[in-house]
């Protein structure tokens, strides 16, 4: 999921920019011109693995370069079905997100899709009462769009022969020889067979648990303390009018002191809503939710219990007690639910190794703030500009990613404070209004 887009306020944003089906000005000019002559010395062996949004980015990208690679992804190929169900929404910003699909050359077919969800956002506290409404004078050049949208739109300017889906790396070890070899395990009786592959280059976009990270680094994912129970509404405009003007057209928050709930508007005139919430202090943090049974219970065993116990919801105000009962419902019916605890990376650094490197939550695993998708799209240019002009000049790629890697720990260290920083604010003993102050500072008089 993503938070809404606050995180931008702990930095003054410079420029803002247009976005209509026949204007748009990207804010920097490209490093050098796409269109280059590729060395004829012969091409290195790439894998990419992660088919979210930081590696199909990277993936575009280096179609555009004519740079040879594979994709290799867990999930199955999406079905069209399957990219229009509801999902969560992503606000892509000019210097990062839009910058990456405006070198994709993917920005006319993007603002088609971005009508679906509205940059609005309105800040409650637990019993409903409004403190805060509407940031999209603020935010307006922060377009959002549906994951599955995002989705569908990278996968199409991709070839369909250069991803891999249903392949299950078990590990990255380097070989004799100095390439990298990937090990396949088979996940099902119709999955593809254990198997081995060799790279010269690997990159890592596969997120929290990466299996090319420690081979860099011996720094593991920590659990944050918080944990997501994300529940999500299908047809929640013409089923609950009232719920739906309550919500808004864009991003919903209520919260108070280590707990919260955040609901985002998306296609099918759904509703996906998170309730976070921080392990109690008598509990084995990360353990709490299978100690609690809460990971395992029915949706309608876990709606009594989250409308019921005085340290979950039973205090909430009786509109959003009513959406946590009718999201429970909704999973009971068959709509997507996901219970679990969150983690993130204590630190974003590692000794270069040559061919291989990590972008996005593979990097920098952090709390949602926004930025996660925005981050690892901006790093997907940055690493594949690198590489083909290394490529296109005959010099050594390897060099290129030792460049992308001195550039990226720092960017990434500032990241990971600001979003601790964001998640500290919004469940404050005093929330919602620390975040209400924050935002207000922030803010012109005539917004």
């Amino acid at each position: 999921m993503k938070s809404p887009s606050f995180l931008s306020l702990l930095k003054s944003p410079s420029k803002q920019i247009r976005l209509s089906s026949t204007f748009y000005h990207p804010p920097h000019k490209p490093i050098f011109n796409p269109k280059f002559r590729m060395s004829s010395s012969k091409q290195p062996r790439i894998a990419i693995l992660g088919g979210g949004p930081g590696g199909l980015t990277l993936a575009s990208l280096f179609t555009k370069f004519k740079i040879p690679y594979t994709v290799f992804e867990l999930r199955s190929r999406p079905s069209p079905a399957d990219l229009t169900t509801p999902s969560g929404s992503l606000d892509l910003h000019a210097d990062d997100g839009l910058l990456a699909l405006e070198s994709c050359g993917l920005m006319d077919q993007f603002i088609a899709l971005t009508g679906e969800c509205s940059e609005d956002t309105i800040i409650a506290d637990k019993h409903g009462k409004v403190h805060l409404q509407s940031l999209h004078e603020v935010s307006r050049h922060r377009p959002e769009i549906s994951r599955n949208a995002l989705t569908h739109l990278l996968i199409s300017s991709i070839p369909e022969e250069t991803i891999r889906w249903e392949h299950k790396v078990s590990s990255v070890q380097q070989v004799e020889n100095g390439r990298w070899r990937l090990n396949f395990a088979s996940t099902s009786p119709s999955s593809v067979p254990e198997s081995v592959e060799e790279f010269d280059l690997v990159i890592g976009a596969d997120g929290a648990w990466s299996k090319v990270r420690p081979e860099l680094t011996e720094v593991k994912p920590i659990f944050s303390g918080k944990n997501w129970i994300t529940l999500t509404i299908p047809y929640l405009t013409s089923k609950y009018p009232h719920l739906d003007e309550m919500l808004g057209k864009g991003s919903y928050m209520a919260c108070e002191a280590g707990k919260g709930v955040i609901v985002q508007r998306g296609t099918m005139e759904s509703a996906r809503v998170y309730l976070i919430m921080d392990s109690p202090p008598c509990a084995d943090p990360e353990n709490w939710l299978h100690e609690s049974r809460l990971s395992t219970m029915t949706p309608l065993e876990l709606k009594t219990q989250l409308l019921t116990k005085p340290e979950l919801y039973a205090s909430w105000g009786e509109s959003i007690r009513e959406l946590i009962s009718v999201g429970c419902d909704a999973g009971q019916a068959g709509s997507e639910m996901a219970i679990r605890g969150f983690y993130m990376l204590p630190s974003c650094s590692w000794e270069h190794r040559r061919g291989l490197t990590l972008i996005g939550d593979a990097a920098h695993l952090t709390l949602p703030s926004g930025e996660g998708v925005n981050a690892a799209m901006l790093e997907a240019l940055q690493l594949s500009r690198g590489i083909a002009k290394a490529l296109s000049a005959g010099t050594d790629f390897d060099e290129a990613l030792a460049e992308y890697e001195k550039a990226l720990f720092p960017r990434a260290k500032d990241l990971m404070a600001d979003a601790v920083r964001m998640t500290e604010m919004l469940y404050a003993e005093d929330a919602p209004r620390s975040m209400v102050r924050f935002i207000e500072s922030h803010m012109h008089p005539e917004e």
